[in-house]
């Protein structure tokens, strides 16, 4: 397969598990994370020991920064990543609530 999936807020939790199934399935994934990079880059990594014929990326972007959005796709596709499937499972939340 050759397809490729942005999933947004893809280091943690359900976008985490979101990777690691389409990676599973197949597919190439483009791991999106705002402050994360640790866990993005080590998620990365694992999946490229993992599935050596896939293509894992992190990429970060402030998804709140319109600036930082209107970049993203550019900026994959100057590296001729093509998405084929967006997940948006990004979330901001407040820990004191």
């Amino acid at each position: 397969m050759n397809t490729t999936a942005l999933i947004t807020g893809a280091s943690k939790r359900i976008g985490r598990s979101l990777t690691e199934h389409l990676a599973e399935k197949g597919w190439n994934v483009v791991v999106h994370y705002n402050s994360s990079a640790q866990g993005a880059i080590e998620l990365v990594e694992e999946l490229s020991s993992k599935y050596p014929d896939q293509n894992f990326k992190a990429v970060q972007a402030n998804l709140a920064e319109t600036d930082e959005v209107v970049a993203l796709i550019p900026k994959l596709a100057a590296e001729n990543i093509m998405v084929d499937l967006l997940v948006n499972n990004a979330s901001v939340f407040n820990r004191d609530i």
